[in-house]
Parts: C-alpha cells; structure tokens; sequence
C-alpha cells in the first residue's frame, strides 16, 4: 500500500494509493500509519533538517515530533555522541526547518508546535484541520506557510505575529473574517484566500506593500477597503466569483498591476482603472458594464488581453486603435450592433471574439480601407462569425430592403449552396466578399492547409452551388477563387461583358449558366476555359457573341452548349438549332479547315 520516494530536498516520504477522500471514508484501523517507517523518517530529518510526511495516512503528529529539536540538545552525552560520529564522517545533526504534512488526516496541531520555532516552512494543507493552536504564533522563523484545504473557520490571534512571512495560503477554508492583525505581515509576497467565506476586507491589508499576487476569489466580498491601493508592489489581483458593484477609487496607484480578473461579480463601471498603464491583462466576464469610455480605454496604453464577454457593452470603443499591443480581444454575448474601424486596425491582433452580439452594421470606413492595413485575420473572421450569429438568429441576410437574401448557416455545416438571386445587387455582400478574403488571409501561406480553417469557413469553402442571378453584376472578385469545390455557377440576367478571371479557377465547375448578359467572346485559352476539365454545360443564351473560337470542338467534356439569341455570323444558325454535337463538329471542320 505504501512506496517510499525520495524526494527532492533529501528526505524520503510516502507515496499514498489513496486519495485523502478515500483515505478518511476507510476503517482508520486498516490504514493506520506504519509506526517503524514514520520512526525512520524522524530519524533522517535530524541530519537533513527536513521531515516529510506526506501522505502518511496520520491523524496526528507523533509526539516526538514536536520534540525533535529537544532531542539534539538534551544533555552532553548527545554532545558528546555528535562528536564522536562527526569524526566519523556521519552528518551532524541540524534544527527541523521544513515540515510537510500534507495530505493526511491531521485533525489538530498540539500546542508543543511552538516548540518547533526554527521552522521556516509549514505545509498542512489537505489535513482535516478545524482550528490552529494560539502557540503556532511562536514560529517566528515561518516564511512559508500552506494551510489550504483544511476545514479552518477561525485564525488565532497569535497567527498574525508571523511577521516574516513571505507566502501565505489558507484557501479552501471556511473563513469568515481576517483579524486586523493582517497588516503586521509587511514582508509577506503571496497571499492565497480564495475559496473561503470573506465578506470584508480589514483596511489594515494596505501595509502589505510588497505584495506581488492576491487571490480573494470565490468569496462574497461586497466592497474592497480604500487602502487596498497602497499594495504599490501588486502584479496580479483576482477578484474574481465576488460580489463586487465598484472598484476602490486611486487603482492607478497600483503602477505594477499587471493582471486584474474581475470576472462574476456585479461591476457596472471600470472607470476607476483609468490610469492603469502598466496592465496586460484585463478579465471583466460576466458584470454589467455598459460601456468603456475613450478616456478609460486610451490609458491602458500597454494591454494585450482585454476580456469582456457576456456584460451589456453596446459599442466598442474608437480609442481601442490606440491600444496597439492587443493580441486578444473578447466583447462575445454583449448588445454591440456595429463594428468600428478601430478594430480593423489592430496590427497585433491574433484573436477577436464577437460572437453572440446582434451586428447589424460595419462601419462603411472599414470598407475604404486598403486592404494592406486591415492585416488583423482575426478581425476578419470574428466579423464573418458575428454575421453568421446574427443570419442565425433572422434567417436572412439584410442586404437590400427590395430584397432579404438567404445566406446558409455554414456553422452547422448543412448546406452546400448560395442563392443570391433577384437581389438587385451591383457588388457581393461585403459579409460574403469578408468570408472569401479572410479565407485568403488563413491560408496564403504554405505552411496553413485548408484543414486547419475554423469550421464554418472550411463548410463556406465546401460551396457547390453559387446562383447570383438576376441582379446587376459586371464583374466578381477573384478572392470568390476560394471556391474550389464550386460544381454550378448562376450569373445569369446580370451585366456581364466578359466570364470573370475567378470563374476559371473553379477546377471542378460542372455547370456554367450566363444567359442574358452582354458577353462578346469565349476565350478557350489554357489559363481560361481550357483550364475547366470537368466543365460539362455551358449556357449562355441571349448574349453578344459573333463567333466562337475553332478550338471549342476539340473540348470533349462539353456535353451541353446552348449559344441560341446571340447574334453570331459562325456558326450559322441552322448548326446551332441541331443542337450541341452539330455544333462541336462543325467547329473541328473549321479548325482543320483553317490548317
């Protein structure tokens, strides 16, 4: 049951098999410590100056514990004896400095542990500890000290005389208030309270000042004390899981604060962090903030994270440009309608979530920007994901009042077409014009395959059927190239005076419909419909053309050519009402003709 490991420092303790759950749902008798092999543990620390038994299975510790200090110095024959065995070469016997006891189920501490006042380190934590003895204030020597997970409700007045302490944690307790007493820890570093039963903070924490991390979080704190902002030395503050409504006026005197979580609490206002610019991170999930004014938001020049998800936000913030060092942005589930230029514009963004808020706009100038500056992908997708949120929610897309377009939720990756149809559209949708470049963006380069796209662009890229007819287009953008699974394309009825570039670049197009448009010719080249292998159908009724090139016979994958309605001089128009084999013969008549 039990295995002996060495450990780091020296000394040897116990590997348990069970956990101290297990281990206290178990008969004790069973599980009692085995006495000899605790004895042996004793006995090294007397050279080593470290006894560790965690995970010994005790309820308490064995009375010669308290006592081992007393034991090298009792009388001369243990002088004498040490002497002896120094000249020997066996290791002098030194003072107990750590203790570990961790993860046993120790109810109570005897007050004999003030006996043990060379200790520098105490680890009790995962104990069964109810209360400390008013003697452990004798430890004067403690810099370190865990008591977590215990059951402890009270600390005794003599625990705040440790004054050099540098580490203290006492989650996971059952703590309800913090003596006064506090404040005499000035030396203290680390201080762990989260987890425990704090309503209110004693105004003396403000003398910790060397400070560098506080956790208070998972408590029911309503209010912070004024003084909590002389921790002048703090790095990171959690609050989080609290029920805080404001932050403590001054937060800027906290000039190395670098990462505050404020997360689940009832804040309405982070006005009181302007100032602050020393912060990285900043997590506010789940208040009730409403806005970030440009005067609180220009300060936090040094930012990099800034969280926000699931408050009452209804707009982002123009002076978020400012904050170029952002790599991360999160304003997911808020009541934002529009999207600000100054996002776009976040040269280091790497992540943007806005997701679950009702966009209903882009700001036009995002449109008028050069493509070169807009080089944030993240902006990009977060835009087209937002989108996708809200054509979810409305199932249309609201592009003309005349006429809402169906746009497919490609999230949920059910559909393989578009139909654009009867939109009066002169342009794409700007939204389906940012799903193709920001494609582009993912994998312009080698090293990104198209597998590793977010899941509703890799369904958007898997688009088998396009229909945009019946609108006023004159031409497509070549990012709409990223359709390489696109099998049918509708651009009929629209104002097309030639087939654009990006269509050749669909290698598996099957289909292609341009009826009623203004074309004048068919280019047949390599880089052009030559380029079409699978191509099958062609229509293109009711068009300009005045011949067709020679080489279209030789293109024996078409089985379909309907040319009828142009005004053509070759072929004439009774090949043409033979259909599509008259026609394909008659163009390798004239091509070998022409040779």
């Amino acid at each position: 049951m039990f295995k002996t490991k060495k450990m780091a420092s020296g000394s040897i303790g116990f590997s348990p098999k069970y956990s101290r759950s297990t281990l206290m749902s178990l008969n004790p008798l069973k599980l009692s410590p085995r006495t000899d092999r605790v004895q042996t543990l004793i006995h090294q620390a007397r050279q080593s100056g470290v006894l560790n038994l965690n995970g010994c299975y005790l309820q308490s510790l064995p009375e010669n514990v308290y006592s081992i200090n007393q034991l090298r110095i009792r009388s001369g024959v243990v002088r004498t004896k040490a002497k002896k065995n120094s000249q020997r070469g066996v290791p002098a016997e030194v003072m107990l400095q750590k203790l570990d006891v961790s993860s046993n189920c120790v109810i109570e501490l005897s007050s004999d542990i003030g006996k043990l006042d060379s200790l520098t380190s105490l680890s009790m934590q995962s104990n069964a500890l109810t209360k400390l003895p008013e003697e452990i204030g004798q430890l004067m020597n403690l810099t370190r000290i865990n008591l977590s997970q215990n059951k402890i409700a009270v600390l005794p007045l003599g625990f705040y005389s440790l004054i050099n302490l540098r580490y203290l944690n006492i989650s996971y307790n059952l703590i309800e208030e913090l003596n006064r007493g506090i404040g005499n820890f000035t030396a203290l570093e680390f201080f762990d309270c989260a987890n425990n039963r704090l309503s209110s903070l004693p105004n003396s924490i403000g003398y910790m000042d060397r400070l560098t991390k506080l956790v208070l979080s998972s408590n029911n704190i309503g209010e912070l004390p004024k003084t909590l902002v002389n921790m002048v030395s703090l790095q990171k503050l959690d609050l989080q899981h609290n029920e805080l409504i404001s932050l403590p006026k001054n937060m800027n005197h906290l000039r190395n604060l670098h990462v505050l979580s404020l997360q689940d609490n009832k804040i309405m206002d982070l006005s009181e962090l302007a100032g602050c610019d020393s912060l990285l991170e900043l997590h506010a999930d789940r208040n009730k903030i409403k806005r970030l004014p440009n005067k609180l938001v220009s300060t936090w020049t040094h930012l990099k994270v800034l969280h926000i998800p699931f408050n009452r936000l209804m707009e982002i913030p123009s002076d978020l440009i400012v904050l170029q060092s952002l790599t991360e942005v999160d304003f997911s589930f808020n009541t934002i309608t529009k999207l600000s230029t100054s996002v776009a514009l976040l040269q280091n963004l790497i992540k943007l979530y806005i997701t679950g808020n009702p966009i209903r706009q882009i700001d036009t100038n995002i449109n008028a920007l050069e493509p070169a500056k807009v080089t944030s992908t993240a902006f990009k997708a977060s835009i087209i994901d937002a989108r996708i949120d809200h054509w979810n929610d409305s199932n249309q897309f609201c592009t003309t009042k005349r006429s809402p377009l169906c746009l497919p939720n490609f999230r949920e990756h059910r559909s393989e077409v578009v139909n654009f149809s009867n939109g009066s559209l002169t342009n794409l949708p700007c939204e389906f014009q940012f799903m193709c470049i920001c494609v582009v963006d993912l994998i312009g380069d080698k090293t990104r395959s198209r597998a590793t796209l977010p899941p509703f662009l890799t369904s958007f890229t898997n688009l088998m059927i396009l229909n945009l007819s019946n609108n006023y287009l004159e031409n497509l953008p070549q990012e709409l190239a990223v359709l390489k699974n696109l099998t049918e394309l509708n651009i009929s009825q629209n104002k097309f005076q030639y087939i654009p570039n990006c269509v050749y670049r669909f290698k598996n197009l099957t289909v292609l419909l341009a009826n009623d448009n203004r074309i004048k010719m068919i280019d047949t080249g390599d880089q052009a419909l030559g380029a079409l292998k699978h191509l099958t159908t062609i229509k293109m009724r009711y068009n300009r053309l005045t011949s067709l090139p020679f080489n279209l016979g030789y293109f024996t994958n078409i089985k379909t050519l309907d040319i009828t309605g142009n005004p053509l001089d070759f072929p004439k128009q009774r090949t043409i009402k033979k259909g599509t084999k008259a026609i394909m013969a008659n163009l390798r008549y004239r091509s070998e003709c022409a040779v």
